[in-house]
């Protein structure tokens, strides 16, 4: 069963690192922190169905971003996650805790802005930091992956409301297999101060295994379907609260998990 987590955290960690929204202006700064609390009590096997774990899988996550206006409409991203995660299989229970993959990238605003519209590019790289992928319950895979993303961007109404379209494509250097990526976000502006964020986002590798279910044998496709609920609170010009929800309700090979986060940005 450990290779079940193997992937899973894999799958977990990356979805959380590409950036959403809008580049900064120049020499402006974005600080952000979040914490994260997830648990998984089935797991997916390979022809969608969901399977109940006898214990559940537990995962704390504290993630830090920066962003960087270099110039008008190109956005410096460094974001990097801490990770405390446990879980018993029945047989052996395991452990781990420390820093995860680090991702790297630049955002650029690309200008068609007919009837509102913006589109934007992002190239980023995920690096891995000093853990042992080769632990029960590693923090990472140990490879190095570069990140392709493009967007499409539409914005309509009062109060700063919209809707973002993500479409990606990561080249893994190594397990897991290469993935695609799409993203799409519903932006409801419902005060000036306030806004709530619908999203969904889909992966699924470039060569979608159907082959019978092995917890001892590494899942090296991926089939994931996740929704998701953000409250944005403006506290400040300066500051901005999160309240953040997030269930996998479709997937393949992976853990079906839930849980709920919060975050706090500082603008400078």
């Amino acid at each position: 069963m450990q290779r079940i987590a193997t992937f899973f955290f894999l799958s977990l960690g990356l979805a959380n690192l590409y950036a959403a929204g809008d580049t900064l202006p120049a020499k402006q700064t974005r600080l952000r922190l979040d914490y994260w609390n997830l648990t998984a009590s089935s797991l997916f096997d390979e022809n969608r169905s969901a399977l109940d774990l006898e214990n559940d899988f537990e995962l704390s996550r504290n993630q830090f971003e920066i962003q960087y206006g270099l110039y008008e409409g190109v956005t410096l991203i460094m974001n990097a996650e801490y990770k405390n995660q446990n879980w018993d299989d029945g047989s052996a229970s395991y452990e781990s805790k420390g820093f995860g993959s680090t991702y790297l990238a630049l955002k650029q605003k690309i200008p068609a802005t007919i009837f509102g519209q913006v589109f934007y590019s992002e190239v980023g790289v995920v690096l891995p930091q000093a853990y042992d992928e080769t632990d029960p319950l590693p923090l990472g895979s140990g490879g190095i992956d570069w990140v392709l993303l493009g967007t499409y961007a539409q914005n309509f109404g009062p109060n700063q409301s919209g809707v973002e379209l993500d479409i990606g494509y990561i080249f893994r250097n190594g397990r897991p297999d290469d993935e695609f990526l799409i993203r799409a976000h519903f932006h409801i502006g419902t005060t000036r101060n306030s806004q709530i964020n619908l999203h969904y986002e889909s992966h699924e590798s470039k060569s979608n295994s159907q082959t019978a279910y092995d917890p001892l044998v590494y899942p090296i496709d991926q089939g994931a379907q996740k929704g998701g609920l953000d409250f944005k609170v403006g506290l400040s010009p300066k500051w901005n609260l999160f309240f953040q929800a997030e269930s996998m309700f479709r997937g393949r090979n992976s853990f079906k998990t839930q849980g709920y986060g919060i975050g706090l940005q500082w603008i400078r």
